[in-house]
């Protein structure tokens, strides 16, 4: 018999299925609750509708010191079933879950991926871009019940990439869009990704966090196809570092003692207490 491990905050997700298929096939929309420690996807529409139907439901019953949203995008074939279970259940537990930051609303971004590294880095890009109508409609629905309350996003690997066409063409729509902080988690970005793109991303968003470790393997097997220094190598190059970007340099941590995690330096945005701890307590503050 399965049980329900707690009752945290509500978690959505709104997963890109890509492939060849129509625009009205390609999306599907949902919830997610632990279960048996894993996070599990419950009910699972095929049109945005009810999505936004419970997300408004859940919106006009949230206090206003807990109204925030936050919002998870996951890396290069992250999608994996399991993965997603296991690491969402560690997030969802460890970091939405807790009583301190004003969040009281869970988003996941989720997408497919292309195999080839050259072309899941434009596609990742060209989904983040779709996912972006989705995030005004939800802002939207969010500030007319909530005006003050904040969206924070939480992008590891190439999901910044994601993240990036997300937020761009969000600026194109709402050129008056805000959002509160944003950490960028083992970034496969470039390291002067806020000269090249990311426009005045400084003046929308309160906080930016950049987390890098120079041990990242999986981020150097990316460099070996894709030669650019990673803003999750490397961190930022001084002279593109934004007023409000603070950079966290996580190299030699070893408390995520996980076979994988000792072995590619890459996961420690969940895997590490000392960073999740600290991602709660930039998230908590007021």
């Amino acid at each position: 018999m399965n049980s329900i491990d707690n009752q945290g905050i509500s978690h959505f997700f709104i997963y890109d299925e890509g492939g060849v298929l129509a625009p009205e096939k390609r999306y599907s929309f949902g919830n997610m609750a632990i279960e048996n420690k894993s996070l599990l996807k419950k009910n699972i529409w095929a049109i945005p509708d009810p999505l936004l139907q419970a997300l408004e439901r859940e919106i006009a019953q949230l206090q206003p010191e807990k109204s925030g949203i936050i919002v998870y995008i996951h890396g290069y074939q992250a999608n994996n079933i399991f993965f997603m279970q296991k690491s969402g259940y560690t997030i969802q537990d460890k970091v939405f879950d807790c009583s301190s930051h004003p969040y009281g609303l869970a988003l996941s971004l989720q997408w497919s991926s292309v195999i080839p590294y050259h072309k899941a880095v434009n596609a990742a890009y060209e989904k983040g871009s779709q996912f972006a109508s989705f995030m005004v409609e939800i802002s939207d629905l969010l500030h007319a019940y909530h005006p003050q309350a904040p969206i924070s996003f939480i992008c590891h690997s190439m999901g910044n990439r994601v993240f990036q066409g997300l937020y761009e063409t969000w600026l194109s729509k709402q050129p008056d869009m805000k959002l509160n902080q944003i950490f960028f988690m083992a970034a496969d970005l470039e390291s002067d990704i806020f000269e090249r793109g990311l426009q005045d991303i400084d003046v929308h968003s309160q906080l930016l966090h950049v987390y890098f470790n120079q041990q990242d393997f999986t981020l150097k097997i990316a460099n070996a196809m894709m030669k650019h220094p990673r803003l999750g190598i490397y961190g930022v190059l001084d002279f593109t570092c934004p007023n409000n970007c603070l950079q966290y340099d996580v190299t030699g941590l070893e408390d995520d003692k996980s076979f994988i995690g000792n072995l590619m330096h890459h996961r420690y945005f969940y895997g590490s207490k000392t960073v999740r701890d600290g991602m709660i307590a930039h998230l908590s503050k007021r």
